[in-house]
């Protein structure tokens, strides 16, 4: 009985620890963030800011009006985009091409007020990882616009298959109350995944994983020390991911090369569970939204490491890392 007890106290100690400090991480960077987009949502800022997005959005053979939803997507996160797309796709005709083609540059660059802040506290410098999500979603989008016209795919008008409902505007109090339940079922997710990773560890699932998805990384050049963390990243999130890594950074070191490598790969390509279902639900195709921007993702991550593989730490600290962060 002893020894069982043992064992849960050191389970629970070791979930509950780095739950704490990862909260603690991110909440720091979600709190000012939430308030940064509220002011920017009450303000129009956003308005303002999205006739950057403009002549991006001729490139990839969209309206000029589809700006505002990027610029939706990237200050707030994929609902506000989606919330603007929904707000003006009755006054354009798109095809569902088009629409396949905003998603995806949708999820491969939106919610940059949070992921970039959160690549940057685990030791990245902010201004590649956004360079290199709007580079690569501009590339895809131009790519699925030659793709789809050429072949003549997807040229039928889009359908409007799902809206999502304006929430009520009841001041501050009621925004206040939606923030706080968002912050909870953050915190549960994180807790949840904790638990999995350390039962994962522990009865030795996690090194089997390793070798299995080696293979497959190692054909990029990533390492299997990273993959966990990198799953976690691809398959819920660039902020759950990212701040786990932030954690794991403290227990044990990780060199330079395979955060980089992870929070670019995630960056480009990830929640993509979530994020998928909700953007195919507004229109998206398939072909646009999982298979070309996996292949995109993948083969720009590739190509990173082949340039990179070789860099000692002063050189990667030059363009990409952080070596005020990144101790080892």
């Amino acid at each position: 009985m002893m020894k069982e007890d043992n064992i849960l106290k050191s389970f629970a100690l070791s979930v509950l620890k780095p739950w704490g400090r990862t909260c603690k991480i991110l909440f720091k960077i979600l709190v000012p963030i939430s308030i940064l987009v509220k002011v920017l949502q009450e303000t129009g800022g956003i308005e303002y800011v999205s006739a950057f997005f403009d002549p991006l959005m001729q490139l990839m053979g969209l309206p000029g009006e589809m700006g505002i939803v990027w610029a939706g997507a990237i200050f707030g996160n994929l609902y506000g985009g989606l919330l603007a797309f929904f707000s003006l796709q009755s006054s354009l005709s798109l095809s569902v091409a088009q629409v396949s083609i905003l998603m995806t540059a949708l999820l491969i660059a939106h919610s940059f007020l949070m992921e970039v802040v959160v690549a940057y506290k685990a030791g990245l410098k902010w201004l590649p990882v956004v360079l290199f999500r709007i580079g690569v979603a501009v590339v895809v989008g131009m790519f699925l616009n030659f793709f789809y016209s050429s072949l003549g795919l997807l040229q039928q008008p889009a359908g409007h298959i799902m809206s999502l409902p304006m929430p009520a505007d009841d001041g501050l109090p009621a925004w206040a109350l939606n923030e706080l339940k968002s912050y909870v079922s953050i915190a549960l997710i994180i807790l949840s995944l904790l638990v999995v990773l350390e039962l994962l560890k522990r009865i030795g699932l996690i090194a089997k994983l390793n070798k299995l998805l080696e293979p497959m990384l190692g054909f990029i050049g990533m390492t299997s020390n990273i993959v966990p963390l990198t799953i976690i990243g691809l398959t819920l999130g660039m902020a759950y991911g990212g701040a786990l890594i932030i954690e794991e950074t403290k227990a044990k070191a990780i060199s330079r090369k395979d955060i980089f490598y992870s929070l670019l790969l995630m960056s480009l390509f990830h929640s993509i569970i979530e994020d998928t279902m909700l953007v195919m639900s507004a229109g998206g195709h398939w072909s646009g939204i999982i298979l070309f921007r996996f292949i995109f993702a993948f083969i720009t991550t590739a190509v990173v490491i082949r340039i990179t593989k070789h860099w000692d730490n002063a050189r990667m600290d030059k363009y990409f890392t952080r070596k005020s962060v990144i101790k080892q």
